[in-house]
């Protein structure tokens, strides 16, 4: 799960590189490879650890669940 969040960030870096770029490929490569697109892939690397550790915690505690009937109103009916 949390290469995925890697993948998804490198993807969207790239597309907006290319964006960027006017489709300029070699220009794409040199922003992905810089230090900054390094550290921002690094980021991701780091959030989706800590986001891959705390969600098996955090699903063992069990929330609510929705409302699956609807609420029968009452409605009056007319006397005879």
């Amino acid at each position: 799960m949390g290469r995925l969040f890697i993948f998804c960030s490198f993807c969207s870096q790239a597309a907006i590189s290319l964006a960027n770029n006017k489709g300029d490929l070699g220009g794409v490569f040199k922003d992905l490879m810089s230090e900054r697109a390094m550290r921002s892939l690094a980021t991701s690397d780091l959030a989706a650890s800590i986001i891959a550790v705390w969600m098996p915690l955090s699903s063992s505690r069990r929330l609510p669940a929705p409302l699956t009937r609807r609420r029968q109103s009452r409605t009056m009916s007319p006397m005879s």
